[in-house]
């Protein structure tokens, strides 16, 4: 394939390249050919400046012909300089470099004439010309010929393989170029070690430093380890930096400590608070925040990750604790979830139930008499052994007296206390072998009746009386200051006097026969 320059001034003369690849068994070989000069080269009285690569592709024959400036053009900028040749052929391994001069007096140029036969020797310039006397080489660099062989060593060059380097290695290049060390395997890039091409604009931007990997084609894939040269800031599997954080990372991160590692391996401190870990990351795992407090906009999960906020935000989310605690922890309340159930076990080892009342049977254990708790039948009262239900009916076994005869009546009460206000209530049921007679009857309290000291203080009742087959009759507790029965009386229609229900003539003598009062007083 021919290249040539579509419109070079005539004041700049060229050399016509060309050359031809075959492979051992005579087939046309295919790649490319570059020539590279170097960056820029000005030609003043041209008013022209000519840049980059010139890459010649094989034809189908394996051949290729350039025309490329020539390398002593006159008035150009810079001379002394040579052409930098590059081979890359396909399906062969060690592609040759080499440098080479294209004089201007010497317009064809076979590339075969001017390529080394052995490129592992030193790098030199081949110069295209004709043939000149035999001769021999008697010494180069204080080697003495006439077969003078030199080494890397020689030319102060690295060699191709092993060696040490005990000096600066030096990779220069403009501002706005790639500087680049390679790894590679079969030419083809496998690690990039480099400064990039950003441009230096000022306040040291520009020229940062990456390592990157490359895929088995050959293509870039990211930025292992990214160095910011005005800041010196880092970024690990990104180029992309937050600004002002020393280190970016993207992607997952693990920090493993190996075994035996200190207490707190991983801690985050300020310099202007010395002495003070803002943040420790133990080595059990725990987490502590020292000098600071936790936030979080949308939830705090404590158990699991499985601990669901409900789709709501703000929360601290509790996973049911597995197990839950069985014994008090010195000097503190464990909050905790038992069931979805929120509680609180307590210094004292009590546990406290939240968001619903406390059961009647269920109430924890009371810290000292007089303290209240609600409870779902109402206000208890701690009396130093049990809880006590405040107003709450309790019962009580009343003494009836006055009848001639109990024989086997039945009988019972309730009462309820609410401060120093009493409310009782007592029934007898007629039994066998019961009679009424006509003295007064009575019925014991539940608490003495107080004794304020004032005459004629007391308190009565209501009551009715069932005799089994009339209607039903009214009676008349009364209760006296300091007393501790009720006298029952019955009111006779008459005179409204108060009279014993037998004296009234009550009967009482037959099966569904009862009495029943109640009375309120205030307690002694």
């Amino acid at each position: 394939m021919s290249t040539t320059p579509l419109s070079l001034p005539a004041s700049i003369p060229t050399v016509r390249v060309h050359g031809r690849y075959l492979g051992p068994d005579g087939r046309p070989l295919a790649g490319t050919v570059t020539f590279s000069a170097p960056s820029m080269l000005t030609f003043p009285a041209a008013d022209l400046f000519i840049a980059g690569p010139v890459v010649a592709t094989l034809d189908e024959l394996g051949t290729f012909s350039i025309a490329l400036p020539a390398t002593d053009a006159p008035n150009m900028n810079p001379s002394g300089w040579a052409y930098l040749v590059k081979e890359n052929l396909s399906g062969v391994i060690g592609g040759r470099t080499f440098a080479a001069l294209l004089p201007k007096n010497v317009p064809d140029v076979d590339l075969a004439d001017i390529a080394p036969a052995d490129p592992t020797t030193p790098n030199y310039v081949p110069v295209p010309g004709p043939k000149g006397d035999p001769g021999s080489v008697d010494s180069v660099n204080g080697k003495h010929g006439p077969n003078v062989v030199l080494d890397a060593d020689s030319v102060g060059a690295l060699p191709k393989w092993g060696g040490t380097l005990t000096g600066e290695l030096n990779m220069s290049g403009p501002a706005g170029s790639y500087r680049t060390l390679n790894f590679q395997t079969g030419n083809v890039e496998r690690w990039v070690y480099q400064v990039d091409n950003g441009a230096e604009s000022g306040g040291d931007a520009g020229s940062n430093f990456e390592l990157s990997n490359w895929s088995d084609a050959g293509a870039w894939k990211s930025s292992v380890i990214y160095g910011e040269r005005s800041t010196g800031n880092v970024g690990i599997g990104t180029s992309s930096l937050t600004p002002n954080a020393k280190v970016t990372v993207r992607g997952p991160t693990s920090l493993i400590l190996p075994t035996g590692s200190v207490e707190r391996p991983l801690t985050v401190s300020a310099v202007d608070k010395p002495g003070v870990n803002l943040m420790e990351v133990r080595y059990t795992g725990s987490v502590r925040f020292a000098a600071g407090n936790v936030y979080a906009d949308k939830g705090i999960r404590i158990g699991d990750a499985t601990a669901d906020l409900g789709g709501g935000s703000g929360l601290l989310a509790l996973k049911d604790a597995s197990p839950a605690p069985t014994a008090a922890s010195a000097g503190a309340s464990l909050l905790y979830s038992e069931g979805g159930i929120l509680k609180v076990r307590q210094g004292n080892n009590s546990v406290i139930t939240l968001g619903r009342g406390i059961a009647d049977g269920s109430l924890a254990t009371g810290q000292y008499a007089g303290q209240y708790r609600d409870g779902t039948s109402g206000l208890w009262r701690w009396d130093g052994s049990a809880w006590q239900l405040i107003g709450g009916w309790q019962s009580y076994t009343p003494t009836w007296g006055g009848l001639t005869a109990l024989g086997s009546s039945t009988f019972s009460g309730r009462y309820r206390v609410l401060g120093k206000t009493v409310t009782a209530v007592a029934w007898l049921s007629w039994g066998t072998g019961s009679s009424l007679g006509t003295g007064n009857i009575t019925v014991s309290l539940p608490m003495a009746a107080a004794d304020p000291g004032v005459s004629p203080l007391g308190w009565q009742g209501t009551g009715r009386h069932v005799d089994g087959s009339n209607p039903w009759k009214s009676l008349l507790p009364d209760v006296e200051r300091a007393a501790t029965v009720a006298t029952v009386f019955a009111v006779k229609p008459a005179d409204g006097g108060w009279y014993s229900p037998g004296a009234l003539g009550y009967l009482w003598g037959a099966s569904g026969a009862s009495m029943r009062i109640q009375v309120t007083y205030e307690a002694a």
